[in-house]
């Protein structure tokens, strides 16, 4: 496995796993700000895993309540680990090669020419266009009707939306195609 390809999944992978652990909690800010549904955990173990420790005081029925958003993220973001630790475990399945290169004068050639490696260095991008595309979504209904942002910052967000999710089709392309 080419080192950046290992890089790269750690990078997208720990980027992701601290929006979902940012979103987690019960905060009144993010509340007003992004309209969050929560959900309580019943056990005693998940919340400890799932819920990071806030500073200062928190209300005893807010301290196991997590954000759907966050619950759903976690799901995904362990079958991700899973799915990737299964394919450092399987032997390598060859495929049609892909090439990326950095630089114009001397330029440094990565080649991904396993599935293994596609699905290695793609999925954490795929999973961190995801999460951001649905927080861009979340909060674009509030900051319509606030009507405190200029019809420029608006269209920014959705040209960001419409970006990444491209983005994510490329993605999905290169990973199966």
């Amino acid at each position: 496995m080419h080192p950046l390809s290992f890089i790269s999944m750690l990078v997208f992978s720990s980027i992701s796993l601290v929006l979902i652990r940012v979103l987690a909690p019960f905060q009144e800010t993010f509340q007003e700000t992004f309209n969050l549904k929560y959900v309580s955990l019943k056990s005693d173990f998940l919340a400890k895993c799932l819920i990071p420790k806030k500073k200062g005081y928190v209300k005893v029925n807010d301290r196991k309540k997590i954000s759907l958003f966050s619950l759903i993220f976690s799901c995904l973001f362990i079958i991700l680990v899973l799915v990737l630790l299964l394919m450092v475990i399987l032997p390598p399945i060859p495929c049609e090669p892909f090439t990326a290169a950095f630089g114009r004068r001397n330029p440094a050639n990565w080649t991904v020419n396993t599935v293994n490696e596609k699905i290695i260095w793609g999925l954490p991008m795929l999973l961190f266009c995801i999460e951001v595309i649905a927080v861009i979504l979340i909060g674009i209904p509030r900051t319509i009707k606030s009507k405190t942002e200029s019809k420029k910052s608006l269209l920014g967000l959705f040209a960001a939306v419409l970006f990444l999710a491209g983005g994510s089709l490329f993605l999905i392309f290169l990973l199966f195609l």
